[in-house]
């Protein structure tokens, strides 16, 4: 986690953030319509994204989750 802190400062990749787009800014949608996504701006990308995963990647039915990741606050 170190690495992205001293690769850039997290103001900067703000200001990078704010103005990346993977859409044409003159298709934004409209902000009162119901259904207004707040990531139209790279909804294609992440649509992109997740076709390539549910075509390249494969999972086997010995699919484990490491109990790590999960968040517990049991006893």
């Amino acid at each position: 986690m170190a690495f992205y802190g001293k690769t850039m400062k997290r103001d900067r990749f703000s200001h990078i953030l704010r103005f990346l787009y993977f859409n044409d800014i003159k298709s934004e949608p409209d902000k009162t319509d119901e259904y207004y996504d707040q990531q139209w701006k790279m909804r294609a990308i992440f649509d992109e994204l997740s076709n390539s995963y549910v075509k390249y990647y494969v999972t086997t039915e010995k699919l484990a989750v490491d109990e790590i990741i999960v968040l517990f606050k049991g006893k």
